[in-house]
């Protein structure tokens, strides 16, 4: 079962990553250590919303 603050972080990831264009979706993925592709694909794409919510699930909120 979800909790609706973590569906709504991915929600906003999911939207962040979907208004990036190819080469920010590129240079955010080198930034998180994956290495960049000329053609940017769907799954990669989804590998960063991944990453993303990753890190955003690991920073701490406002209580600790």
């Amino acid at each position: 079962m979800s909790h609706p603050v973590n569906d709504m972080i991915a929600d906003q990831v999911i939207d962040q990553v979907a208004s990036l264009q190819d080469h920010q979706v590129n240079s955010e993925l080198m930034r998180l250590g994956v290495p960049g592709q000329f053609v940017v694909t769907d799954e990669m794409r989804d590998q960063l919303a991944d990453l993303l919510f990753q890190e955003a699930m690991e920073r701490p909120g406002p209580h600790g």
